[in-house]
């Protein structure tokens, strides 16, 4: 029994079909694995937004920095301000501060501060000091570091053992972030303009 030959129309099909999944695999392709590229705009704003929260007013401290200055976080209301929780026996929280680093130094002028809070559980206050002074030398990162404890991290509701840990404050005083783990330049730099431009 001879077989039908499929019709020019058919053909014609079948190849608009194809050229169609095509199409909508390559675009799923981009969409997936393709970031949005920066927008164009006097602010420098990306179109990467990260979403932010409302957790309450963040905890007032007044913590030493390396030079014994005292630093108040209520000081700085008005600004946009990271606290970073970090120690010099973190890898992970030792890997991510030079990638917050630059994106402090860009966005300093424009509202934003950061501070680290160190914890060191030398029994010697001298030795926890000396600790992170070396540390923080060998990183060469310029915002600000001050020596905290684990009282200062559970005021946040936070625990060193979840080190690093980081809480996005608004220019209100109010925590917006939680983020718990290490992360690369591009997250830091989009959920600071997340608050600087919102």
């Amino acid at each position: 029994m001879k077989k039908e030959s499929p019709s020019n129309w058919q053909i014609v099909w079948l190849v608009i079909v194809i050229l169609i999944l095509n199409a909508a695999l390559i675009l799923g392709y981009y969409i997936t694995f393709h970031r949005a590229s920066p927008a164009k705009s006097g602010d420098n704003r990306t179109s990467s937004i990260v979403p932010l929260e409302n957790l309450g007013p963040a905890p007032d401290f007044n913590l030493p920095d390396l030079e014994g200055n005292t630093i108040r976080l209520s000081k700085l209301k008005g600004k946009v301000i990271l606290v970073d929780f970090w120690g010099p026996w973190c890898k992970s929280c030792l890997d991510e501060m030079p990638d917050m680093d630059r994106v402090y130094r860009k966005y300093k002028d424009k509202g934003f501060e950061l501070i680290a809070i160190a914890v060191e559980f030398d029994p010697d206050p001298e030795k926890r000091l000396k600790k992170v002074k070396r540390k923080v030398k060998e990183l060469g990162v310029t915002f600000i570091i001050v020596m905290g404890d684990d009282s200062v991290v559970e005021s946040f509701g936070g625990k060193s053992e979840n080190f690093p840990q980081a809480y996005l404050i608004d220019r209100n005083g109010q925590i917006r972030k939680r983020i718990v783990g290490a992360r690369n330049e591009e997250y830091w730099e989009n959920l600071v303009q997340s608050a600087l431009f919102e």
